[in-house]
């Protein structure tokens, strides 16, 4: 692709070869006279080997650089994401495969594929631009909106909702029932889960993620919410706008997450809880208490990050000190 192509989207300014034409992007380490590198910060420029076709990055890091050309932009995070969707694999719409099962009673808008061996049920609405991989299942009843990416094997529950521009990756399972039981003494009683799964616009749902249907009503899951690999979000539970959920996080049922949240990886949290707008849970966090808007909690159990920060402080002194704690407890009478 010409470098004045490039310059021209990303509003960038050309320095050397205009004429140069990139063939790939790599990573700083493994750059090339053949290909485009970015350089965010000093970190990332320390590791280009040698001279590269072309690098993409900002006035203050540019110098000391051999290249042959050269873009700088303002914001360097903004012109990579928009340099790697011009380079990324576009689908191509070929509609609906003779080897799908596509319901007579479902409406399928203009512009969609379904690809071979996917199932879509009664009642059910697919709306125009939207892609479904090989192996996708759609239940009775469930909608998906406008330019959604479905990857394969993944299953949409009867009555699930999913809005437009959403992005949801393999193995992911949207509306299994939730967990629910009754201690009848001699057993346990399943609760019917009769409920539904809404996920609103612009999310994105990592693979092998899972979101159960509410017992009664719904679990929601609000706009622009980025949904990592390996999450449980129970049943009725409520994530907020433009919430971050990292890997293998675990949320039980009826918890309401508000927006913006950040959720690090591995994070537990109890049901019917309340987790404020702009909240961070760090990484391993078990929470059983609601957090308040905007602040900060980690450990285990989760409380404030300056509270367990002091905290770990005295711990980890506590070596130094055992010798004289020893000596004090010998001539201590009990």
């Amino acid at each position: 692709m010409e470098i004045k192509k490039i310059a021209e989207i990303i509003n960038g300014k050309i320095l050397g070869d205009e004429d140069f034409e990139i063939e790939k992007i790599e990573v700083p380490e493994k750059g090339d006279e053949n290909s485009c590198i970015f350089i965010f910060d000093e970190k990332v420029k320390k590791r280009i080997k040698g001279k590269v076709g072309c690098v993409i990055t900002s006035e203050e890091f540019i110098k000391g650089i051999s290249y042959r050309s050269a873009i700088l932009v303002k914001d360097v995070k903004r012109a990579f994401v928009q340099v790697l969707n011009l380079f990324s694999k576009k689908r191509e719409i070929k509609g609906i495969s003779p080897f799908s099962h596509v319901s007579r009673n479902s409406i399928i808008e203009e512009n969609v594929h379904i690809s071979p061996f996917c199932v879509v049920e009664d009642g059910a609405v697919i709306k125009k631009n939207t892609y479904l991989y090989p192996f996708v299942y759609v239940g009775e009843n469930s909608k998906i909106g406008e330019n959604c990416i479905i990857h394969s094997n993944v299953y949409i529950g009867d009555n699930c909702e999913i809005g437009n521009n959403c992005q949801i990756f393999s193995g992911v399972v949207i509306g299994a029932d939730g967990f629910g039981y009754i201690d009848a003494g001699n057993g346990l009683i399943k609760i019917p889960q009769i409920g539904k799964v809404v996920i609103e616009d612009d999310c994105e749902i990592g693979a092998n993620t899972t979101i159960d249907r509410a017992t009664i009503g719904e679990t929601r899951i609000k706009r622009g919410t980025k949904i990592d690999n390996l999450v449980q979000i129970a049943h009725n539970c409520e994530i907020g706008e433009f919430t971050v959920i990292a890997a293998q996080t675990g949320i039980a049922g009826s918890s309401r997450i508000g927006k913006k949240v950040k959720i690090g990886g591995q994070v537990g949290i109890a049901d019917h809880l309340n987790i404020g707008d702009g909240a961070i849970l760090t990484a391993k966090a078990g929470v059983a208490k609601d957090v308040p808007p905007g602040k900060v909690y980690s450990g285990y159990f989760a409380r404030e990050h300056s509270e367990v920060l002091k905290a770990f402080t005295i711990l980890y002194s506590l070596p130094k000190y055992w010798d004289k704690i020893k000596k004090i407890l010998e001539k201590v009478e009990f």
